[in-house]
């Protein structure tokens, strides 16, 4: 999970250096911000994010977009 506004290295730079590894290619990287214009939700998506989620958002939501990307089952009610 990365912010696109992080101190000293923004979400999107990390994603980059992410991608650019070959071992590292394949692990889910989803995009949680408050700055959700859509010139950067564009640039997440072009550099291989695998989701992207604006602030507010729901808890539940949120941990159940992880454990879904995660592959980890979920409770029935955690969706909620």
């Amino acid at each position: 999970v990365l912010d696109i506004m992080m101190p000293v290295m923004g979400g999107l730079d990390v994603l980059q250096r992410i991608r650019a590894e070959p071992a590292w290619q394949h692990v889910p990287c989803l995009i949680l911000t408050a700055a959700g214009q859509p010139d950067q939700h564009a640039r997440a998506i072009a550099l291989g994010a695998t989701d992207f989620m604006t602030k507010p958002f729901s808890p539940c939501r949120l941990y159940a977009r992880v454990a879904e990307l995660a592959g980890v089952p979920l409770e029935p009610d955690v969706t909620a």
